[in-house]
């Protein structure tokens, strides 16, 4: 099977820290734009350079829309959903 890579430089090289327990170092999956869907990629761990590569988590699953994708990145990580808020009745 033909593996796809997406080469992104890491934050920590960019200068960017996060502390510890944060919510940007457990990210280990999230979702990006393909076309006119949305597919999930899995992080791979940094290289020693400083450079951080990705893969597609499910090549055939793909979202249409944003909200879908995201429900998805958050069930994978293990955070808990966003609550929807509703509306304010006057």
């Amino acid at each position: 099977m033909n593996e796809q890579k997406t080469t992104v430089p890491c934050a920590s090289a960019q200068g960017f820290h996060h502390p510890p327990g944060s919510f940007k170092e457990h990210r280990q999956y999230y979702y990006r734009r393909h076309g006119r869907y949305f597919e999930i990629m899995k992080s791979d761990p940094p290289s020693p350079n400083g450079v951080m590569t990705a893969s597609p988590l499910y090549p055939n699953e793909r979202y249409l829309s944003q909200q879908e994708a995201s429900r998805r990145v958050y069930e994978l990580n293990g955070w808990p959903q966003k609550q929807e808020s509703k509306p304010i009745h006057l």
